[in-house]
């Protein structure tokens, strides 16, 4: 199987560490291609970060988070 971020048809793409300096850079790709995107993140997102969510997977309930999220 293989993944292509230009194929929006792919669903919901999750991006965990969406803080960090890696995941701002996808989610940056992934907005500029059109894809539907979440990100998780510890600390609080940035004001511009889209669709960013804080989350501490360690302590909320991780099932919860997905089922709200649905990506």
């Amino acid at each position: 199987m293989t993944f292509s971020l230009t194929d929006p048809k792919r669903g919901r793409v999750l991006v965990t560490g969406a803080s960090g300096f890696v995941g701002q850079a996808v989610m940056a790709r992934l907005a500029a291609l059109g894809n539907d995107f979440v990100g998780l993140s510890r600390s609080p997102p940035k004001a511009d970060a889209g669709q960013c969510h804080s989350v501490d997977l360690l302590s909320d309930s991780v099932a919860d988070v997905l089922a709200g999220l649905q990506p």
